[in-house]
């Protein structure tokens, strides 16, 4: 019997605690931690982009993991998509994400 009620108040927990989750998304909540790169760099970044520098040569002048200059153009490519992911979409099957290991931070000078 108790085991019943326990199992149902658990259940009402997960539902109240899903609602608070939607409800903060929906207001803008930002979750995880927060971004490596800051905002600054990454503006340099582009503008070095739209200047037509490579991939590799943005991330040798200014000390970046490349895959920290590929993740701040992904970023830009998604937001221009208004958060819309397609069911093909690398980000929507999850093909092609990489480790997942840090997104990156400006390597050490040591080389």
């Amino acid at each position: 019997m108790l085991a019943a009620l326990a199992e149902f108040e658990r259940e009402l927990i997960l539902e109240r605690t899903r609602a608070g989750i939607a409800r903060a998304r929906a207001l803008g909540k930002k979750f995880g931690a927060p971004r490596r790169i800051p905002e600054s760099v990454a503006r340099e970044v582009r503008t070095r982009r739209d200047r037509g520098e490579s991939l590799r040569m943005i991330s040798q002048r200014m000390n970046l993991k490349l895959g920290a200059v590929r993740s701040v153009l992904a970023r830009d490519r998604t937001s221009q998509t208004s958060g819309a992911l397609t069911a093909s979409s690398p980000a929507a099957t999850g093909k092609n994400m990489g480790s997942g290991a840090s997104i990156a931070s400006p390597r050490s000078s040591q080389r």
